[in-house]
C-alpha cells in the first residue's frame, strides 16, 4: 500500500513539473521554439 502511495506522489509531482514547464513555454515562447529548433537541428545534423 505504500508502495502505491509513493507512486501516485510521484505521478503528482512530475504532472506538476511538466504543468510547470509547459506555463514556461507559454510565458516565453518565442524564447522556447527558438532553443527547440536550434536544438532539435543540432540533434539531426549531430553537432
Amino acid at each position: 500500500m505504500k508502495k502505491l502511495s509513493l507512486l501516485s506522489i510521484g505521478k503528482i509531482a512530475m504532472g506538476a513539473v511538466l504543468a510547470y514547464g509547459f506555463l514556461n513555454f507559454i510565458d516565453q515562447p518565442d524564447v522556447m521554439i527558438e532553443s527547440f529548433k536550434t536544438g532539435f537541428l543540432e540533434g539531426i545534423l549531430g553537432k
